[in-house]
C-alpha cells in the first residue's frame, strides 16, 4: 500500500490528551499526515485498546466522543482482526517472547507485514524492535 502508515494506540493517545509529552510533536505529524493525504491504518484492537483507556481515564462521554471522531474519520481506516491474522500474530508474540509486546501488538505487525507497511505513528519502541520504522519525526514521514 502506497502512502500509508499504520497508526498504534500510543500516538492517537498523545494526539487526543494535551497532558502526554508527545502532544505537541504527535499534533505536528498529524497536521502534515493530513496536508500530504497519507491513509492511516489501524485494526479493530488498537480503537478497542484505546477506547478503554479513554473510558478509564476520562470517562465514558469523553471516550465516546473520541471513538467517533476516529471511526468517522476518512484518514484513518481499520481492518478487523481475523482468526487467521491472529494465528499468525502468535508467531511474532512467540519469535519475541523475551519482549513485553502485547497481543495487539502482535497483531499490528502482522497487518503490517501482510500490507507492506514499514512505516508507523507510535510512541512505542516494540515496533522498532519487530523491524518497523517509527515516525516521530515529521522527515520520516516521506515516502
Amino acid at each position: 500500500m502506497k502512502n500509508c502508515v499504520w497508526i498504534d494506540t500510543s500516538f492517537l493517545y498523545a494526539l487526543f490528551v494535551q497532558a502526554d509529552k508527545n502532544h505537541t510533536l504527535a499534533q505536528k505529524i498529524w497536521e502534515t499526515v493530513i496536508k500530504r493525504k497519507i491513509t492511516c491504518i489501524t485494526s479493530n484492537l488498537v480503537t478497542s485498546e484505546l477506547g478503554t483507556i479513554f473510558a478509564y481515564r476520562f470517562g465514558h462521554e469523553i471516550a465516546l466522543k473520541r471513538m467517533k471522531m476516529i471511526f468517522d474519520s476518512s484518514i484513518i481506516k481499520r481492518v478487523s482482526s481475523s482468526n487467521d491474522i491472529e494465528s499468525k500474530a502468535l508467531a511474532w508474540w512467540e519469535k519475541y517472547r523475551d519482549q513485553k509486546f502485547s497481543v495487539t501488538d502482535c497483531i499490528s505487525f502482522e497487518y503490517m507485514k501482510l500490507f507492506g507497511i514499514k512505516k508507523i505513528l507510535t510512541f512505542d519502541i516494540d515496533f522498532t524492535i519487530a523491524g518497523f520504522t517509527i515516525i516521530n519525526i515529521v522527515e520520516n514521514l516521506s515516502f
